[in-house]
């Protein structure tokens, strides 16, 4: 596991390597960890490469802050998990901007850090990537399920289309889903989607990465619980959008702040849809559309 430490106080990178140093101590890894420390934004974004399972990142620092690095990073790794440090806990709200996973205030005492590792390092081993090998006769290709956008089956094919194009290969959709982790879910018996690019859901239609593909009635339920799911899970992020046909919804607002759940609105129909509390997140009616929008 590789760890990152972003900070221009000394004291307070050496007080953050000790900690992580006992925390493995206490809590033993199947692996072994390794630690970097940069004394500013500027030396971890210089040609940045995204090999970090966590990120802890001061905001304050003189060249380059730790939200703009942090946006720099998110750029090309979406995966890290990027944990806050901060004196000032207003800043830490800016940190939904870019997915981060959670912030500590200074000074940091090791019981609450050792709370926010356990929850940064369960989150980076769910999180982390997953290659697969398409093989097509004697032509073999490894491609990592995050580049994956959708696969479907066409006339005895396999088809995924990915960030590097389409790989077709001869097979059946079952045999792909056992594959696939659980990031991926059918909406019809035709399709396997990845939650991570799914871009709005209307009455009938998905959209996953700019291509709308059909939702059968009997997939809806399941696809559209997947979608809450898979965003409460991160943590952040999203903005969702899905358009639920003669759902009728109550407009309420969450409070601005750190940590409160979502509103529980009363939907007048098809309420299972939206039983999965998310983190940080409120539900905006806007006409016939439901945004999933970022608090703060």
């Amino acid at each position: 596991m590789n760890i990152a430490i972003v900070d221009d106080e000394r004291e307070q990178s050496d007080i953050l390597k000790g900690y992580i140093d006992r925390y493995f101590c206490e809590h033993p890894l199947s692996e072994a960890y390794n630690v970097a420390v940069f004394s500013d934004g500027d030396e971890i974004i210089k040609d940045y490469e995204p090999k970090y399972d966590i990120i802890f990142l001061d905001i304050e620092m003189p060249r380059v802050n730790g939200m703009k690095a942090a946006r720099t990073i998110r750029k090309t790794d979406d995966g890290t998990a990027l944990v806050f440090v901060t004196r000032l806990a207003r800043y830490a709200l800016k940190g939904y901007d870019v997915d981060a996973l959670d912030f500590m205030v200074k000074p940091v005492d090791y019981y609450g850090f050792a709370l926010k590792m356990k929850k940064a390092v369960k989150y980076s081993l769910a999180n982390r990537q997953k290659y697969i090998v398409i093989k097509n006769g004697a032509d073999a290709v490894s491609v990592s399920e995050r580049d994956i956008h959708y696969v479907e089956i066409f006339e005895h094919n396999i088809i995924y289309h990915t960030e590097r194009g389409e790989f077709k290969v001869f097979g059946t959709l079952k045999t792909a889903a056992e594959q696939l982790g659980d990031d991926f879910v059918a909406c019809n018996r035709c399709y396997l989607v990845n939650l991570r690019y799914i871009e709005g859901v209307t009455d009938n239609m998905v959209t996953v990465h700019g291509e709308e593909l059909i939702i059968s009635r009997y997939k809806r339920k399941a696809l559209m619980e997947a979608v809450v799911a898979f965003w409460g899970k991160r943590g952040g992020g999203g903005g969702i959008i899905a358009s639920l046909d003669r759902v009728l919804l109550r407009r309420r607002f969450c409070p601005h702040a750190v940590g409160v759940y979502a509103c529980r609105h009363d939907v007048a129909r098809k309420t299972q849809v939206f039983r999965p509390r998310i983190d940080n997140r409120c539900y905006r009616h806007i006409g016939r559309r439901i945004l999933f929008m970022d608090v703060g």
